[in-house]
């Protein structure tokens, strides 16, 4: 703190000298008089170089903004955008006014009822009793191009890989697919690993164990792996680890979204536990499952290392 104070101080000192030498009294630069803006303004770009280099010296050009083009201002487009944004922060999925924040606060006794019906039904019965109630009670699902030749693969197990919106991905793919599916990912809290349906296995991080782990269960059952590591809400996918694309050439994309009704289901800043707390919290649940085309062998790890 005293090291930004001090470089504040720089400041103005420097620009209480560069206004005394253009003939003006200082003024912090929002109290500035309109003589002395107009000073600025109409300076020659000798002046703007001065002024780039002693007030703000680690910029190359200093701009200043007229009134007319701050009239002229607009918001820019989304898509224009010259970098994606990323917005993964906080719980809530609404804006909270008072009304629609009254009407979470009277929800959420019965959330939480919910919750602990939803936790049980997931967990006790079998997918062909679960699904329709699941839907009964809001959790409601779709799975498209669903395909029996996609996930059909030469030893009958499938690889399956899909962008991770929440931690109830490979989940909803196993309700899709009415198989026990075995899931892969990167991080996952005890609380979560215990009230999962599903096997989970946690990755190390390490390479090479991580390959040998993968390729043992592969063997073994149906996976699916969410190679982002971490779990993104926004319409865009990370970067992720190509680790799942150098085990097997039998390798099925799968797309999730979701859509909620009063929490979103993760976040940037919060205990991962409570993530699939706050999914089933909500009074109405969608999730889309999208099976895409196998991918081609000439995509694949395996078709690279024969060609080379």
């Amino acid at each position: 703190m005293a090291r930004e104070l001090l470089n504040l101080k720089a400041f103005f000192f420097r620009f209480r000298a560069l206004a005394t030498r253009m003939g003006s009294q200082f003024s912090p630069p929002w109290k500035l008089s309109t003589a002395s803006t107009s000073r600025l303004k109409f300076q020659s770009s000798s002046s703007l170089n001065q002024i780039s280099a002693e007030v703000v010296p680690n910029q190359a050009v200093l701009h200043l903004v007229s009134e007319n083009e701050k009239r002229n201002w607009q918001l820019l487009p989304r898509k224009k955008y010259p970098k994606p944004l990323i917005f993964h922060d906080g719980r809530l999925a609404f804006k909270p006014n008072f009304l629609a924040t009254l009407e979470m606060l009277l929800w959420l006794p019965f959330g939480f009822f919910l919750f602990i019906i939803r936790l049980i039904v997931s967990l006790l019965l079998p997918h062909k009793l679960c699904i329709p109630i699941l839907s009964f009670i809001g959790m409601t699902g779709t799975g498209h191009n669903m395909r029996e030749k996609s996930l059909v693969t030469q030893n009958n197990i499938s690889h399956t890989v899909c962008n991770h919106r929440t931690l109830l991905d490979p989940i909803y793919v196993s309700m899709v697919v009415r198989n026990p599916i075995m899931a892969v990912t990167y991080s996952l809290s005890r609380i979560s690993e215990l009230i999962s349906p599903i096997k989970t296995v946690r990755l190390k991080r390490d390479r090479e164990k991580d390959s040998e782990m993968m390729e043992k269960l592969l063997s073994q059952s149906d996976l699916v792996v969410c190679p982002e590591g971490t779990t993104c809400r926004e319409p865009y996918l990370l970067r992720f680890s190509p680790l799942f694309a150098e085990l097997t050439d039998e390798i099925v994309p799968v797309a999730v979204d979701y859509r909620v009704s009063m929490f979103n289901g993760t976040t940037a800043g919060g205990y991962k536990f409570l993530d699939p707390v706050f999914l089933l919290l909500n009074p109405v649940t969608s999730c889309t499952v999208k099976f895409l085309e196998k991918l081609p062998e000439e995509y694949t790890w395996d078709w690279r290392e024969i060609q080379v």
